[in-house]
């Protein structure tokens, strides 16, 4: 009998050393080496960048992945297929602070995704105005002028502006704040009886009728006393009443397009990355600007649209990248467009954007004044809200800081009828002092 038992358990002995060996094999790869893996080993987890710098990745088993995705705080900014897995990064193209590296890809062995994450600093070196020499600025010129903040303050990471003819001013921060006179005293309208959705967007047309974009469309024809509803769940974030009465707009990545203010609408054109960042009428077209690429317009009121990149530089991702502002002198009807920390003018002879200057800080917003002076607003590093003012949009004027404080992130950027800029900030809103 104990023969027996002892013999039994030799045969299962030996049954699970013969099933291990098999497994062991060559051809049984996936128990032997497991999912793929990668590593991003430059920069390391923490470092402090303040120039082109390498990006490394180390990949185990690539033969099982598509391309590794590379992204710098959730944006793409390249892609590796091949080895070695690995390209330069210019960290000037990007804003001082703490950014996230991202890297994933996909194991089509384990059908599952891999991924690995730092954190970085980038800390450019800051150059003052007066300490840039090039060709588009003239130290000659360089004067200081002085802030006025005014009392309302800013109750969103989101907020825009909008002004009237009549310079009635409306700030639209979640909700809307409407100042009649030139920002000295300030009132929210209340709009909860239409829900309690934020507001995302303002727009007024050339009728000073105001458009803003909660979970639906509201309309006013009085200056933002009284408000009409329209029946539609709207998502765009940048919006706009085309010459012909039409509305169109831009949510994620699609444009839509509406003849009975969203009722109806079709979709016309998808385009890459999220949000619509901008858009603007401009003689006999509509041009746009989107978050990753570029601009795109429309010759036929919004029914059909195409890229226009020419001339634009792209980025390491191969994008054109953001399009902070478009906009229109009114002088000389030129068109241009903001991306980073160039301005471009669009060539209407062969629909190209030549690069006229860099004014060295990432721009968020432009304008012209009656008289045709250009006004870019911008952040340095450390979150420093700058102004520049040019006379013949080739050279500089820069004002100081907004509000002298850091952290005082511009986003949007006014000019009323008396040619004075107004300036919304994270820190609350600015006109300059007479």
């Amino acid at each position: 009998m104990k023969v027996k038992i002892c013999l039994a358990f030799l045969t299962l002995f030996l049954t699970a050393c013969s099933r291990d060996k098999i497994v062991d094999t060559p051809n049984s790869l996936e128990h032997e080496t497991g999912p793929a893996t990668i590593k991003i080993v430059t920069p390391e987890n923490n470092a402090v960048i303040n120039s082109s710098s390498e990006f490394i990745v180390t990949v185990e088993r690539g033969e099982q992945i598509k391309p590794i995705q590379c992204d710098i705080d959730f944006k793409l900014l390249k892609e590796l297929s091949a080895a070695p897995f690995s390209f330069t990064w210019n960290s000037n193209e990007f804003c001082n602070g703490i950014h996230i590296f991202t890297i994933s890809a996909w194991d089509t062995l384990y059908n599952v995704t891999i991924h690995d994450s730092i954190t970085v600093t980038i800390q450019n070196p800051i150059q003052s105005f007066t300490d840039i020499a090039t060709d588009a600025f003239n130290k000659s010129d360089y004067s200081v002028f002085e802030w006025e903040k005014l009392p309302v303050t800013v109750d969103s990471d989101y907020f825009r502006f909008a002004l009237t003819s009549q310079d009635h001013l409306f700030l639209c921060d979640g909700d809307v704040k409407r100042s009649k006179d030139h920002g000295l005293t300030w009132e929210t309208i209340r709009l909860n009886s239409f829900g309690e959705c934020p507001t995302k967007t303002i727009f007024i047309d050339q009728n000073d009728s105001l458009f803003v974009v909660r979970n639906c469309l509201l309309k006013s024809g009085d200056y933002g006393n009284t408000w009409m509803f329209e029946d539609y769940p709207f998502w765009a974030s940048a919006f706009l009443k085309t010459n012909t009465g039409a509305i169109v707009w831009g949510g994620f990545n699609e444009m839509y397009r509406s003849t009975d203010y969203g009722k109806s609408y079709e979709q016309k054109f998808t385009y890459y990355g999220m949000p619509l960042t901008c858009i603007k009428n401009y003689k006999n077209m509509i041009f746009a600007g989107t978050e990753i690429d570029g601009v795109i317009c429309s010759r036929d009121d919004g029914n059909t649209w195409e890229a226009m990149n020419g001339g634009i530089q792209k980025g390491q991702s191969g994008y054109a990248g953001k399009i902070s502002d478009i906009e229109y002198n009114p002088v000389t009807d030129e068109l241009f467009a903001a991306v980073g920390s160039f301005l471009y003018k669009l060539d209407s002879s062969n629909n190209s954007w030549p690069q006229l200057y860099n004014v060295y800080t990432r721009i968020e917003a432009f304008a012209f004044d009656s008289k045709g002076n250009l006004y870019v607003a911008g952040n340095m590093a450390q979150g420093l809200g700058m102004l520049f003012k040019s006379f013949d949009n080739n050279t500089f004027q820069s004002t100081n800081t907004v509000g002298n404080e850091e952290h005082a992130y511009i986003k949007d950027i006014v000019i009323n009828s008396a040619d004075r800029p107004f300036i919304c900030s994270s820190s609350g809103v600015y006109r300059l002092r007479d």
